[in-house]
């Protein structure tokens, strides 16, 4: 869990305590695609706000686990 929760914090870079897909796509560098970019956020945003909380992201990747 804490793995995640640095993962949340290393992609957050404007410390707002949101992941948003700027955040998301500059993290990766490009390297990923906006299909993947868009299929995260439809499996990982489950309030459907447009940002990804701590907590929506450590349920999204615990559920890879």
């Amino acid at each position: 869990m804490q793995e995640f929760k640095q993962d949340f914090v290393d992609v957050d870079f404007n410390k707002d305590d949101q992941m948003d897909a700027q955040e998301v796509r500059a993290h990766f560098k490009g390297g990923i695609s906006d299909v993947e970019l868009y299929q995260f956020f439809l499996d990982s945003d489950k309030d459907q706000s447009g940002d990804v909380s701590l907590q929506e992201y450590v349920d999204y990747a615990a559920m890879l686990n």
